[in-house]
């Protein structure tokens, strides 16, 4: 006896878990293990009641009531405090001797399980959230059969969750047959499979809602492992819209190729007419210009004086009916002409223009100050066009004065212009408007010469190369052109 009664208090000192003996009515324990004690971080129990370590006290009320009812308690989980307040979950076994009024009671510490599930708990409802909030519907398939959607998938197909579940098999929302001709539910089948032996799929396909109305979607799938069974994972989404959208791109490709084409037999049109003007429209100038001259020349003293002026008049008529054509016929061609990219030193462009305009002008001093080392990327012939026009038009509006044009660069609201600035006649800002026109002119013939297509030229090149041009001037101070590239 004695032998069994040291291995027994042997075994009670020496085990894992806590093992105590307790009054049944009072809770008071009167003997214990040393599991027990570090349990609950004591040095002894001495003075202490079993009520003092339940966080919820009436855990203890329903254990004794189990006793009094069974006389024995099995794993019984309860939320137990240490002497230093922390908090820990033990499974609770004990056994009731009425006739003694006494429990012996085990407690084993299960706090790692306890919060791994409320972990698990927690990460299942905010998947669970996530799943049920996506945008995109998403369905589970265990074999042939889908076990779980969210709830955009019940939206996004017209129907509820139990006639998904049920429904055999569950391809009911397939068009029944696919472009190429093939069964839908078989080909789908086929790609579920592959997804479930690890090769995920990525495609579109037309898809059918519970109304029998067709809508493209998007579709991946994906293999999900998960307690050694296999799972399929469906993510659809709805891109009718990007389709649709497709569709009109599509569209409007198609229109803007059938009106290239349409553009490319305009401009063909217009480079025949243009040929026709050039050719059929001078000979009759050059004729009456001919003509004219030799009647001034051959019947000088059979006409009046009268008779002469009208013949100059049909004379400079015709050579400036010439001139325009001439420069219709070159707006034309640079609204057509292909441009060609590369960088241009304007600065170096600017000086050659303004020794060309004072070498034809040599009884004229005007000062140039251009900008040195200004560089643009842009066609250089018709860059050049540009210059040419706003420098020409500028020594044409200061030749009552001591001219001066400047070209350089400014930064307006971050972005760099170049300008070509004079202290000439100016003009009202009230007739800007008119500026850029063909043939519209803010000054008489007897005041400034032209024929008013030099500045509308100037901005159809602009526009070519994606910039703007605007003007700023006051009547006698100067004229200012601002252009971007």
């Amino acid at each position: 006896m004695r032998d069994y009664n040291e291995k027994y208090h042997n075994l009670f000192e020496n085990s894992v878990v806590g093992i105590f003996w307790a009054s049944f009515e009072e809770g008071i324990v009167f003997e214990e293990n040393q599991a027990m004690r570090d349990l609950f971080g004591l040095d002894s129990f001495e003075g202490t009641r079993s009520t003092d370590y339940y966080v919820r006290p009436e855990d203890r009320e329903d254990m004794k009531e189990i006793l009094r009812q069974n006389g024995l308690v099995n794993n019984l989980e309860i939320l137990f405090k240490k002497k230093n307040g922390s908090e820990f979950w033990g499974s609770h076994s004990a056994r009731l001797y009425e006739e003694q009024g006494v429990i012996e009671g085990i407690i084993i510490d299960i706090s790692s399980r306890k919060w791994a599930e409320e972990a698990l708990r927690k990460s299942e409802a905010k998947y669970r959230m996530l799943f049920d909030s996506a945008n995109d519907a998403i369905f589970i398939w265990k074999g042939r059969k889908i076990i779980d959607c969210n709830a955009r998938t019940l939206k996004m197909f017209g129907c509820t969750m139990d006639e998904i579940m049920t429904s055999k098999p569950p391809l009911i929302f397939l068009p029944p047959l696919q472009p190429d001709g093939r069964n839908s539910k078989e080909k789908a089948l086929e790609k579920i499979n592959a997804a479930a032996a690890g090769e995920p799929q990525f495609f579109e396909w037309k898809h059918c809602r519970k109304d029998g109305t067709l809508f493209d979607a998007e579709v991946s799938l994906n293999r999900i492992g998960l307690g050694g069974e296999v799972f399929v994972q469906t993510i659809l989404r709805d891109i009718t819209e990007r389709k649709q959208a497709e569709e009109r791109i599509s569209k409007a490709n198609e229109d803007l190729m059938r009106r290239s084409l349409e553009l490319a037999a305009v401009n063909k049109e217009l480079e025949a007419f243009s040929y026709s003007v050039s050719h059929d429209l001078r000979a009759p100038l050059r004729a009456i210009d001919g003509f004219s001259q030799a009647l001034l020349e051959d019947y000088h003293d059979q006409l009046d004086e009268q008779g002469q002026d009208f013949l100059k008049r049909v004379r400079t008529a015709s050579q400036r009916m010439a001139i325009l054509i001439d420069d219709i016929l070159k707006l034309s061609r640079i609204s057509r002409a292909e441009l060609r990219y590369s960088s241009v030193d304007l600065s170096a462009v600017a000086s050659a223009v303004a020794a060309e305009l004072q070498n034809a002008n040599k009884g004229r001093k005007v000062d140039f100050i251009i900008q040195p080392d200004i560089v643009a990327k842009g066609d250089p012939n018709l860059l050049r066009i540009v210059i040419e026009n706003l420098f020409s038009n500028a020594y044409k509006f200061t030749n009552n004065k001591n001219g001066k044009i400047e070209f350089g660069t400014t930064n307006q609201g971050g972005n760099l212009e170049f300008f070509v600035r004079d202290n000439g006649a100016g003009f009202d800002m009230a007739y800007a408007n008119k500026l850029f026109i063909p043939f519209q002119r803010l000054h008489r013939d007897d005041e400034f010469e032209g024929i008013g297509i030099g500045l509308a030229t100037v901005q159809r090149i602009i526009h070519r190369h994606g910039g703007h041009i605007r003007a700023e001037s006051e009547i006698d101070k100067g004229a200012s052109f601002y252009f971007s590239i």
